[in-house]
């Protein structure tokens, strides 16, 4: 009996350790995936334009009143009955009602996609959006009846994130082209990979700000940022905007890119690379480098203005 006991009690041991150590790995340091709930402020206005499509009236004073018409119709209207509900994984996660102003506030419990439906007593429209994790969103949208079925128009988007992190082998894909995203740093880096780790972000607007280092690539690091409908994508950096070690690869492309630092605009070691792709304006401004290349490294700034 004894011996079974032993046997028994060091099998138990033996496992309780390697779960222990399976939950330490997987919580060890992983700053990098940010994770929690996004809180969603939203604003919608039902658009009513039927009335356009009535009888003919030529004389200036009927048209101006069918223009004051179809105004207050469309005011008045976003205080009707509205139930905004959010689902994420194929489940309801949250839902509230509309107030008077047209309001409504959403929590999801991650980040990725989530599709809202908004129902009325007459009809339901529906839309998806990507959201990133533990964020602030803010989003005003119409609801056009003018179309069958009516449609969830998407007036502004806003996302501000904190920073990102990602360890080895981990990644952080955003492709969200509606969205204005906007990551604060917290006064660290606003962006950060190390290891065999990759950050892909492809959005309406980007803004990194209040950053020590607005992007940190070490390693084999892989990131990307994209900014597509309006041209701007913007780094402010009280140390480098851009720092890109040993073998990592970081590539930014906009249409303006305006970065800002206390110190390099970009310092690139190793035998890094960084390509700034922009097809409009281009400044790239360090206190004390505009750009430093060291070592192997390659920055390829095309036709960006360097200034100090």
């Amino acid at each position: 009996m004894r011996n079974i006991f032993n046997s028994r009690g060091m099998s138990f041991l033996v496992f309780v350790f390697a779960v222990s150590m399976s939950v330490l790995s997987c919580s060890d340091g992983n700053e990098a995936k940010r994770e929690g709930r996004t809180t969603i402020d939203g604003s919608v206005i039902i658009e009513n334009s039927t009335a356009e499509n009535n009888s003919e009236r030529k004389s200036t004073l009927a048209q101006l009143k069918k223009l004051f018409t179809i105004t207050r119709s469309a005011v008045a209207q976003s205080a009707e009955s509205i139930l905004v509900t959010a689902f994420q994984d194929g489940g309801e996660v949250d839902s509230d009602a509309v107030d008077e102003d047209g309001n409504f506030q959403l929590t999801v419990p991650s980040g990725g996609d989530v599709t809202l439906r908004f129902e009325t007593s007459s009809f339901t429209a529906n839309t998806l959006i990507k959201v990133t994790p533990d964020s602030a969103v803010n989003l005003d949208v119409a609801l056009d009846t003018s179309v069958d079925p009516p449609q969830v128009e998407i007036n502004s988007f806003e996302i501000e994130s904190g920073p990102i992190r990602i360890l080895e082998l981990e990644e952080f894909v955003f492709v969200e082209e509606a969205a204005n995203l906007t990551i604060d740093g917290e006064s660290g880096d606003c962006i950060k990979a190390t290891g065999n780790s990759e950050v892909n972000v492809r959005v309406n607007d980007l803004t990194l700000a209040n950053c020590d280092e607005g992007i940190d690539g070490e390693d084999f690091a892989n990131i990307i940022l994209e900014a597509v409908a309006v041209p701007t994508l913007s780094i402010d950096a009280e140390n480098n905007g851009i720092h890109a070690k040993d073998d990592s690869s970081i590539r930014l492309t906009a249409s303006d890119i305006f970065i800002n630092a206390g110190e390099n605009g970009i310092l690139a070691t190793g035998t890094s690379g960084v390509q700034i792709e922009s097809s409009g304006n281009c400044i790239i401004r360090g206190d004390d480098e505009a750009v430093d290349e060291r070592d192997s490294a390659v920055v390829v700034t095309g036709g960006c203005t360097l200034t100090r």
